[in-house]
């Protein structure tokens, strides 16, 4: 009872708080947000269950969205100052709160849900540091021009790229399912030109992931073909999203490369969950070459491939076809 008359006071204050920024002009919003957003992480922290922590999140979130209103071009200079620098300080917040939710996966023997939960939380505002950043300084500026703003996004993503390089691939599992989530949704909605920028940074990583799976098979592990299989999906969203620009042949350049490498590893194994991310390969590339302009994109790449990597993506290619119909 007294556990639940807490949470009634927490939920309470919490409510008040989020009316008051929604009430507030922007600049008393942007000096608030940073508080209500360490209530927000503090509250994550402590929370007991996954009922609390849901209740928490929504806090977090409608926090978090009302820094997306303020214009910058509306905004005083005093005030993109101090945006940029509660923009800062948040990435900071956020980082420390990564670090102790892994510290926290690390000390269960098990990684319970709940702890994974507080971890997507922590990433998914990682996320939106990085997409704040991006947003208020623009894309193709340089540290000079901005160095705050610059520092934000490129550490944000450089958080980001450190649980994507995390041994335990529970936590790496949480990274990837963030980011295939932002595909799926449109983060921040009109953003495209933020999802291909952020896309585009982390590919190297995801790409990575596949590659370790497929050269270590005594270190896979029954999670990692999970998280090959959320990069291949990642890539096939990426492909999508770009579709008729120059960056949808690179997806796609990756995808083939990435089903060659898996293609490799089915060979060498009998376990289900290979087997399951090998017919995954043959359904995206089913999905590919139904689609015109991928299919213009897999006829040009496959000409530049050696005639050994051309002939197994073709068989590929016409066992997908043949189990298509």
């Amino acid at each position: 009872s007294r556990a639940s008359d807490w949470d009634k006071t927490i939920f309470a204050a919490l409510t008040a708080t989020s009316t008051l920024l929604k009430r507030s002009e922007d600049q008393i919003r942007i000096k608030l947000f940073l508080s209500a957003l360490l209530i927000g992480y503090k509250c994550i922290e402590e929370t007991p269950n996954e009922a609390v922590l849901s209740r928490v999140n929504d806090f977090i979130q409608s926090v978090a969205s009302l820094l997306k209103s303020p214009v910058k071009t509306d905004l005083e200079s005093d005030g993109i100052t101090e945006l940029t620098s509660v923009i800062s300080a948040a990435l900071d917040a956020t980082s420390t709160l990564t670090n102790n939710c892994i510290s926290e996966i690390h000390n269960e023997s098990n990684s319970h849900k709940l702890l994974l939960l507080k971890l997507r939380i922590a990433v998914e505002q990682l996320s939106l540091c990085s997409y704040l950043a991006f947003t208020f300084e623009g894309p193709g500026r340089t540290q000079e021009r901005s160095p705050v703003l610059y520092g934000v996004l490129h550490r944000s993503i450089q958080c980001i790229r450190d649980v994507l390089s995390h041994s335990n691939k529970q936590i790496q599992s949480v990274a990837l399912q963030v980011i295939k989530e932002m595909l799926q949704k449109g983060f921040g909605g009109e953003s495209n030109p933020f999802l291909v920028f952020y896309v585009g940074e982390l590919v190297e990583d995801l790409f990575l992931i596949i590659r370790h799976f497929s050269q270590r098979p005594s270190e896979r592990g029954e999670d990692a073909p999970i998280c090959c299989g959320e990069c291949l999906k990642i890539l096939m969203l990426s492909q999508a999203f770009t579709r008729g620009s120059d960056c949808q042949k690179g997806f796609i350049h990756l995808l083939l490369e990435a089903f060659l490498m898996i293609l490799s590893v089915s060979d060498q194994s009998l376990l289900q969950e290979t087997g399951d991310l090998r017919e995954l390969s043959v359904k995206l590339v089913s999905q590919l070459v139904q689609s015109p302009s991928s299919a213009a994109c897999i006829k040009d790449i496959l000409l530049e491939m050696s005639t050994s990597q051309r002939q197994s993506l073709q068989d590929m290619i016409r066992t997908s076809v043949t189990q298509g119909n």
